[in-house]
């Protein structure tokens, strides 16, 4: 939707005053259902009282461009998806280091009746609750920077009065990634523990 109205109602708009000798111009993108409805609360709205000529109608955000949009977005994700096997493989590579030199502790627990499901969970819980941690320290830090008093003054100073909020999809995506990547980098080196057996603690 645009809106166009006479230059004595400008400063009642957000960020503008009565000195302002330039136009803003307001664009606000709604579903094509919908843009009745926000067209008369409009109307409505900047009639009541009123604050001068105004005109609203529907503009339309060029399909082209949503689509380059998209694909821009799936490029980014196929990139995200290969570092995170890039690291995943680099956690296998530790953990299995790591559990060579435990075979003296996984073979003494075996002595003492533990079994291959809770050697295998617990090799395996020690790689996804590292990920995980590290996922929740990286959105922690993701969103300090986003909510930081530099970056939103920034914002503001680009004409940007309402601040959109921290996506809870994009955290929530976050600690699912890094749970998963724990998952792959520690189901190998927990099945190689869940073969070791208590004559290799005695030979180590």
């Amino acid at each position: 939707m645009q809106a166009y109205m006479a230059a004595d109602g400008m400063p009642t708009l957000p960020g503008m005053d009565e000195n302002s000798l330039t136009t803003s111009e307001y664009l606000v993108w709604v579903p094509p259902e919908q843009a009745d409805s926000v067209r008369a609360q409009l109307s409505q709205a900047l009639s009541d009282p009123p604050i001068g000529a105004f005109d609203v109608y529907p503009t339309s955000f060029g399909v082209e461009e949503m689509s380059i949009y998209k694909v821009f977005g799936y490029a980014v994700a196929g990139v995200a998806v290969v570092i995170l096997l890039l690291g995943a493989l680099g956690l296998v590579n530790i953990s299995l280091v790591t559990v060579r030199y435990r075979v003296r502790e996984i073979g003494i627990r075996r002595s003492y009746g533990a079994t291959g499901g809770r050697i295998f969970f617990g090799v395996l819980m020690e790689s996804v609750v590292a990920t995980v941690l590290a996922g929740a320290i990286g959105v922690g830090a993701a969103v300090a920077l986003v909510k930081a008093p530099f970056v939103t003054d920034f914002f503001r100073e680009q004409g940007l009065q309402d601040l959109p909020p921290f996506p809870v999809d994009a955290v929530v995506m976050g600690l699912l990634a890094a749970t998963a990547v724990g998952v792959l980098a520690g189901a190998l080196p927990a099945l190689i523990a869940t073969r070791i057996k208590v004559i290799d603690a005695i030979r180590s």
